[in-house]
């Protein structure tokens, strides 16, 4: 919701290249949700100020990054052509 905003503010529209990726990624987030804490949350996100946003994105990413930071990678974490 908080990009939407974002993009609607400022006239922004998804790169063409992007559009599937965006519409998948929506797709999936309803899903795992349900519906109607979908809407909740797309709204709360449409709410938001710009900085706001900025902030809670950083703050899941900073999130993210410590949960994978404490699981070993994978074991084929480098792909066939590392060998």
């Amino acid at each position: 919701g908080a990009e939407a905003a974002i993009r609607t503010a400022t006239g922004a529209g998804i790169e063409r290249d992007e559009q599937g990726d965006h519409a998948r990624d929506v797709a999936l987030a309803r899903e795992a949700l349900g519906e109607a804490a979908f809407a909740a949350a797309w709204e709360a996100g449409r709410e938001l100020t710009p900085d706001e946003a900025t902030a809670e994105a950083l703050a899941l990413a900073d999130e993210l990054t410590n949960e994978l930071a404490d699981q070993p990678p994978p074991e084929d974490w480098l792909g066939a052509r590392a060998r």
